[in-house]
């Protein structure tokens, strides 16, 4: 493509339909605040020693013992081998162990240790504490409405590319 091209031109001159406009986009905008939230959440756990991802798995663990690796990944909408990632972490810093699934032999159940849990309701009580800062920071109504919009979108896209999974 010619950098002067008339596909190009929209963005060189500086007039840009709403169309061709990166902050316009849905997605763009929600992924900037997921890294946004996600810098300010890690900022809120990182004297546990915990990313938010490993944060997230940690609770997920305790939320839903003895589940499985694939089963958290798709409960957490994360990749499998991501998920295997940080549940190996957390069962290196003794915060969770596994065991063999009686059922299914190459299916690892996971389960949180007593410390795990410990950190897990530490974790769960800064959370609603970041919850309760950004309800003050927008307000209860909009914050509110911002939780159903969300679940909405999550529900709808859930249902149109992923209810056949």
């Amino acid at each position: 493509m010619e950098p002067n091209s008339e596909s190009t031109r929209p963005f060189l001159d500086g007039r840009r339909s709403e169309a061709n406009s990166l902050e316009e986009g849905f997605g763009f905008r929600i992924g900037r605040l997921h890294r946004i939230l996600r810098d300010a959440w890690g900022d809120k756990i990182a004297n546990l020693g915990l990313s938010p991802p490993q944060a997230a798995m940690l609770r997920a663990v305790c939320e839903r013992t003895d589940s499985g690796v694939r089963e958290l990944a798709r409960w957490t909408r994360t990749d499998a081998t991501n998920a295997k990632r940080l549940a190996d972490y957390l069962e290196h810093l003794e915060l969770i162990y596994s065991s063999a699934d009686p059922s299914h032999r190459q299916r690892r159940l996971l389960c949180p240790t007593e410390h795990g849990v410990k950190l897990a309701n530490e974790v769960s009580e800064r959370s609603a504490e970041w919850n309760r800062e950004l309800t003050e920071m927008i307000g209860a109504d909009e914050f509110r409405q911002l939780e159903s919009l969300l679940e909405l979108v999550e529900q709808v896209l859930e249902f149109k590319y992923f209810s056949e999974l």
